[in-house]
């Protein structure tokens, strides 16, 4: 009762700013030890979430020798005030090329396709020049195709700026303006195209849609049943994505251009699909895991993975995500058997969004330091 007393002093002499954070990470540490988090992990959430604005919702999986434990908070007149959020879905953006190169991994291991196939071959029309990209091209961004297609304007300034994003545009791009670009010094170039290219060809080869694909090949296999491409089919309630400045803002439909990031998840599907990561006899996310091209001496990517080389003793896996309502990041390391996931409400466009990987990165570190 006196610690509340003071509390409420706080705030009627301070007023609700970041000051009071201090005793909000008092009053909520009790609930961190309750969740068992550690004070080194409590304070990197709290450190990097207190920039964030009101309404931002934070859910965290900490995964340590394949046994997740869930963490989430709200943050609330500037206190971060822990809640059960971990079957609520977020965008998880970018992360969703990894379940791209998911199923482009299955289709490797059945014979349908091969790594260094063209995929112009799976494809009834001709690229502009005759150029050829392979499968592994498009899944490892060493194709050389730019983020988006020239012939397509993006009006970031529109709630919706992808929904004509449709099929008709990447045939349009790559039969008459096709310009693959390749730096002297890497043929490292991250592209959302790349994915969106990927996820259209890996469905011309199937001939089903991308939504099936991921439903019928790993949301089902896995378990996750509240991750979708479609807000309407999830069975558990969305967290309302935050503008910069912290405003409800639209969700964007992202249309042909889902490969690359459209999938919401919830911290407890994803952490399904992490600890599959784990087991040795799944053939198919061990190849997703696959070195397939050097990009420094600390970065490799396999096919979706980014590789941190030899963080502490062993590599880390990781992705990170982000829409114009959500930020998010996942890293592991399938040897310890350990992994975080951080899904926010933290919008891409906000300054801050930076915090979301640092929270993640540096939470596993802990984890990490921990081992034996």
């Amino acid at each position: 009762m006196k610690k509340y007393l003071l509390f409420l002093i706080s705030t009627l002499l301070l007023g609700c700013n970041n000051k009071l954070l201090d005793v909000a990470t008092v009053k909520n540490q009790q609930e961190y030890e309750r969740n068992k988090i550690t004070k080194e992990q409590s304070n990197v959430i709290f450190e990097n979430s207190k920039v964030f604005p009101d309404k931002t919702e934070i859910s965290i999986a900490l995964i340590k020798d394949g046994i997740p434990h869930y963490y989430g908070a709200k943050r609330v007149n500037d206190m971060l005030v822990s809640t059960e959020n971990y079957e609520n879905v977020f965008g998880i953006g970018s992360i969703t090329k990894v379940f791209t190169a998911t199923l482009l991994a299955e289709l490797v291991l059945d014979s349908r396709v091969q790594l260094d196939d063209n995929i112009n071959q799976y494809l009834n029309f001709t690229f502009k020049n005759n150029q050829e990209i392979t499968f592994e091209e498009l899944a490892n961004h060493t194709s050389g195709l730019p983020g988006m297609p020239t012939n397509f304007t993006v009006n970031l300034t529109s709630p919706n700026p992808f929904e004509k994003f449709d099929n008709n545009l990447i045939r349009e791009y790559l039969t008459n303006e096709l310009e693959l670009s390749h730096s002297f010094i890497t043929k490292y170039r991250y592209s959302n195209f790349g994915a969106a290219l990927l996820s259209y060809t890996l469905s011309e080869v199937t001939r089903d849609d991308y939504s099936t694909l991921l439903q019928e090949n790993i949301f089902s296999k896995y378990g996750m049943s509240n991750s979708t491409i479609d807000i309407e089919e999830t069975s558990t309630s969305l967290i309302q994505g935050l503008s910069s400045s912290g405003e409800p803002v639209q969700n964007w439909e992202l249309a042909a251009l889902s490969g690359a990031g459209a999938i919401i998840s919830s911290v407890e599907d994803l952490s399904k699909f992490v600890i599959a990561q784990f087991d040795k006899e799944n053939k198919e996310l061990e190849l997703t895991r696959a070195k397939t091209y050097w990009i420094s001496p600390i970065n490799e990517i396999g096919l979706g993975w980014h590789i941190k080389k030899k963080i502490l003793r062993d590599d880390w896996y990781w992705h990170n995500g982000g829409t114009v309502g959500y930020s998010s990041c996942v890293v592991l390391n399938p040897i310890t058997r350990n992994s975080i996931i951080v899904l926010t409400n933290v919008s891409s466009f906000s300054r801050y969004t930076g915090n979301v990987d640092k929270v993640c990165i540096d939470l596993m570190k802990v984890l990490e330091n921990d081992q034996p």
